[in-house]
């Protein structure tokens, strides 16, 4: 559970940025599985799957991971090539993490290219960017494992009973503090806020479509902070 971190030790640098090298391969790979036939998709493919083996990033992948990056393109089910392209919202938890990137919204999907090219996706300075790997202070992390926990269960509750509650009361003032985030970008009339609305002002659908971002940086946050060895069998109840 959140907050009882003594139990559990943060990922090391070195395992965060080997897996964000191979989480951005597996991203990727997703992403242009529909170019079959086409030139440039079936060379980045090449490449990368060469890259990741050249490297030995693809021990930081779980075998059903490499199994479909190494796919051929256009081969993947619609349901796993989404998951695939969502988990770039947990990458980008991986590269601020790493000092590489800023801390992704709840309320909005990244950029993927700028994500994958920021942790440094297909660079031939693998080692170098392993070696240099630095992480956040390890009560960054705690706290925005935390901070995620409250947003997810927020989203799950009101997806469930559709009611408007005080989400300021479930979180911290040193949490905006320590990870320098404007509070009011997070609350709408003391409730969990999307893109300057509460909560209660989001279709379903809409909200489910969040839901999918948020649950991607959850599960990220919680492999950071040790409670999970394999990120790909990391998952985010609430």
């Amino acid at each position: 559970m959140p907050g009882e971190s003594s139990e559990y030790q943060v990922q090391d640098p070195v395992s965060v940025a080997r897996r964000a090298l191979a989480l951005s391969a597996y991203c990727c790979r997703g992403f242009i599985d529909g170019g079959k036939g086409d030139v440039d998709a079936e060379s980045v493919r090449d490449r990368m799957i060469q890259w990741l083996s050249r490297f030995n990033l693809n021990e930081q992948l779980g075998s059903s991971e490499w199994d479909a990056i190494r796919a051929p393109l256009g081969s993947l089910t619609p349901a796993l090539k989404n998951r695939m392209t969502w988990e770039v919202e947990g990458l980008a938890v991986l590269a601020w993490a790493l000092g590489m990137g800023p801390l992704p919204e709840h309320d909005g999907q990244v950029d993927p290219f700028a994500v994958t090219d920021s942790v440094g996706f297909l660079t031939d300075d693998v080692d170098a960017i392993i070696v240099d790997a630095k992480l956040r202070s390890q009560d960054e992390l705690q706290v925005y494992r935390e901070l995620m926990y409250a947003i997810h269960c927020r989203v799950r509750d009101f997806l469930r009973n559709g009611k408007q509650k005080d989400f300021a009361g479930w979180t911290e003032v040193r949490w905006f503090e320590l990870l320098r985030i404007d509070s009011t970008h997070l609350l709408a009339d003391g409730d969990l806020r999307f893109k300057g609305q509460t909560i209660s002002a989001l279709e379903a659908d809409q909200l489910k479509k969040y839901e999918w971002c948020i649950c991607e940086q959850h599960r990220a946050s919680i492999w950071l902070v040790g409670e999970e060895q394999n990120h790909w069998e990391t998952t985010a109840d609430t």
